[in-house]
């Protein structure tokens, strides 16, 4: 499971995404095969991580998991070295469902290094 301090509570989402008025907060997003991943310029001592996928992606709760825990264990590795006073929120899309796990690691992997696939 991911530490504890690198998770990011449900406050913290609601107060990113909400519509209401509220300090600007600079983001990138870059999109990969089964993901897009936001990146929130926030400041937060150590960087956080949040993991969406949504019913209309996996209509299952288990396949949702499952989704979820195999992104949780490639970030847990890099955790410690993501640049702090950041945001990272991750957002699959059906192809996450259906991919390997090489290939799931790689697309995270070259989402977070800045790489963009084709």
């Amino acid at each position: 499971m991911l530490p504890r301090g690198y998770r990011t509570d449900r406050k913290l989402l609601e107060k990113l995404f909400s519509r209401a008025p509220k300090p600007f907060f600079r983001s990138t997003v870059r999109h990969g095969r089964s993901c897009s991943l936001r990146i929130v310029d926030y400041p937060c001592k150590p960087a956080k991580t949040a993991f969406i996928v949504s019913a209309k992606v996996a209509k299952k709760a288990v396949t949702r998991n499952l989704v979820k825990r195999r992104a949780r264990g490639i970030v847990m590795k890099l955790c410690s070295r993501l640049p702090h006073d950041r945001v990272f929120i991750f957002t699959f899309n059906k192809a996450a469902t259906t991919t390997s796990f090489k290939e799931f690691e790689r697309d995270i992997l070259a989402l977070l290094q800045g790489e963009r696939k084709k």
